[in-house]
């Protein structure tokens, strides 16, 4: 039996195309992110242009790392993503809930080499993509740790 994470909020946001990478960075930090949604589908978008013609927060930052900095200063939620609450909890690709599995479990989707190395994985159930908790794990676990505290 699956157990699905919690999201850290219940914010949902929606990013204007040229933040695409942040998008997926937004997931990887728990936050239910879409690139493309319907202005009236009660999401908060983000985006950085100022011609954009509806309610947004508008990120004045340049690259993602301190875009992810400037937006989860802006909405109160930079000490809960730095606890680490939803880290790796939604695929980096569709935005679903990502399960996690051992490898046992998914063996049919990995073979048996990638049980060498990994036997934690995280599994989505919408794309179907695996995500192994090992080296790539703990580099974005770094990653975000070095973005946060950056000034």
């Amino acid at each position: 039996m699956f157990v699905v994470p919690k999201y850290p909020t219940s914010i949902r946001l929606a990013v204007t195309p040229e933040l695409g990478q942040l998008a997926k960075h937004l997931r990887m930090v728990g936050l239910d992110t879409v690139c493309e949604a319907d202005i009236n589908d009660g999401r908060v978008w983000v985006t950085s242009q100022p011609e954009f013609p509806h309610p947004r927060h508008l990120l004045r930052s340049q690259g993602y790392g301190a875009q992810l900095r400037e937006l989860l200063h802006l909405l109160g939620l930079r000490e809960q993503v730095s606890a680490g609450k939803g880290f790796f909890s939604l695929c980096l690709q569709c935005n679903h809930a990502l399960l996690p599995v051992k490898g046992h479990q998914i063996l049919e989707r990995i073979g048996k080499d990638m049980l060498l190395s990994n036997d934690d994985f995280f599994f989505c159930s919408r794309c179907e993509r695996v995500f192994p908790k090992g080296s790539y794990y703990q580099q974005m676990q770094k990653w975000l740790s070095d973005t946060l505290n950056a000034q």
